[in-house]
């Protein structure tokens, strides 16, 4: 649930792998999340479903940056 008065913190990875970075960050946003807004900006993976709450993920391309996932994440 989007908290008003809670600052927001966007949190981007490229890989859809759920090892490594991505683990840390989901650990981490659990963990800050009663403080602040966390949103992901990572790639559509089946693996992530435990992890995501779809108010709070932004779909971009995997190993990539495109000009459409920039303006996603705007």
């Amino acid at each position: 649930m989007l908290i008003k008065n809670k600052i927001n913190i966007l949190m981007i990875s490229s890989s859809s792998n759920i090892g490594g970075g991505t683990k840390h960050m989901f650990m981490l946003g659990q963990n800050l999340n009663s403080e602040f807004n966390i949103f992901y900006g990572i790639p559509k993976n089946l693996n992530f479903e435990n992890y995501l709450d779809n108010n709070f993920h932004i779909e971009i391309s995997e190993r990539k940056l495109s000009f459409i996932d920039i303006l996603r994440l705007v």
